[in-house]
């Protein structure tokens, strides 16, 4: 996709030298991916096979008391914690599919924050460890060293799995090649209008000109 956007954008202000650096292209496209993510899933086309896993990720017990939406949790307690990537915000709590066991044998019980809390105030040793979310951090009220995370993330390259050789996990490259594309030639200053083609929308120029690198032709 890098390589489509850069040659796309290069059509519109032909230069002697012209490029786009790839790391600008490659993180203007990342970019997109949230955006994607909360439009396919607010249009109830969300797709299970964008979700990215996050393994074997270790669990620390709470080494000081920490702060969650104005409760103490004392580092005394029974809890554990493991971080993540960021994860995608503004899809009604489904941003995380699974957490349990490494091996994703065993989902854990997800819970708000109160429930959380009002469960580990039981007497009684619960048989399924249970789990709730702030920020890139899993709360979990149970004895375990390493955790398994399905879930939509904002950045997939920061997820332990990703694996650049094999196709980005989007929702749609050509609409995050579209999005990625404006993105870029508004930072530009380039004007351009979205049509379509009959088919899908396309970004073309509004004027197309050369635009020589070097103006003194004996130079």
């Amino acid at each position: 996709m890098t390589d489509s956007v850069i040659e796309q954008a290069s059509n519109f202000t032909v230069t002697d030298d012209n490029e786009y650096p790839v790391k600008l292209v490659e993180d203007i496209l990342v970019s997109t991916h949230p955006t994607l993510i909360r439009e396919y899933f607010n249009n109830r086309h969300l797709d299970a096979n964008v979700a990215q896993i996050e393994s074997n990720v270790p669990t620390a017990p709470l080494s000081n008391d920490i702060v969650v939406e104005g409760v103490t949790i004392k580092s005394t307690s029974k809890y554990c914690t493991a971080s993540i990537p960021q994860l995608v915000n503004g899809i009604s709590g489904m941003e995380i599919i699974y957490v349990g066991t490494a091996d994703l044998t065993k989902s854990f019980s997800k819970k708000s924050f109160d429930a959380f809390l009002k469960r580990g105030k039981q007497k009684y040793t619960l048989p399924n460890p249970a789990y709730t979310v702030f920020g890139n951090t899993i709360l979990i009220d149970g004895d375990v060293k390493f955790v398994s995370v399905i879930g939509y993330f904002r950045d997939p390259r920061e997820v332990n799995t990703y694996n650049e050789e094999k196709a980005f996990p989007t929702v749609s490259e050509y609409k995050m090649e579209l999005l990625a594309l404006q993105q870029l030639l508004t930072s530009k200053n380039i004007p351009f209008d979205i049509i379509n083609d009959g088919q899908r929308d396309v970004v073309v120029p509004r004027t197309k000109k050369r635009v020589n690198a070097n103006p003194n032709p004996n130079g």
